[in-house]
């Protein structure tokens, strides 16, 4: 009886544990499963505040004895964040959610890890200067990037080897 209970205890931990948030450097994430996770928002900054520049999303997480991989990024999670000027996406990134970046009218560079682009939600630049911006990514994905929905209107999709050389932009 007691192995019984001490099984249907860790069961109902580790359930509650889904749904839940971990929060690191700021920044929080959803539990979506056993391993993984998908960037929620940075709660100490409201979608109005102007507090936020940069951001770069882990491509994991380990919290306790648990390894935990990034996924994803919720809907509206950076909404009209004005002063977000740069991102950093992992390779893990398989989803980024709908008007994810909507208004974030200062960005200007994303760099992104992920050799398969992430599906994309609608309007998740909407509101930004894409046509200004440039979009880094690993050599053999940039055709992949040029051509897929939203993510070909950036005014530069680079491979990422060559930031040492695109000193206008940094």
């Amino acid at each position: 009886m007691k192995k019984l209970f001490i099984f249907s205890l860790a069961i109902v931990c580790t359930l509650n544990m889904f749904g839940e948030q971990l929060q690191f450097h700021g920044i929080y994430y959803n539990i979506l499963n056993d391993s993984t996770l998908e960037v929620a928002v940075q709660p100490s900054c409201s979608s109005t505040n102007e507090c936020l520049t940069y951001t770069n999303f882990i491509p994991g997480l380990i919290f306790g004895v648990k390894k935990y991989t990034v996924v994803g990024v919720v809907d509206s999670a950076f909404y009209k964040y004005s002063t977000l000027a740069f991102v950093k996406i992992s390779l893990n990134m398989t989803y980024i959610g709908t008007k994810a970046f909507y208004g974030c009218t200062s960005l200007t560079t994303i760099i992104s890890d992920a050799v398969d682009v992430p599906v994309l939600g609608d309007s998740v630049f909407s509101g930004c200067p894409l046509s200004n911006a440039t979009l880094y990514v690993p050599e053999e994905a940039v055709m992949d990037y040029k051509s897929a929905e939203q993510w070909k209107e950036f005014g530069a999709i680079l491979p990422i080897n060559s930031m040492a050389t695109d000193k206008n932009r940094f």
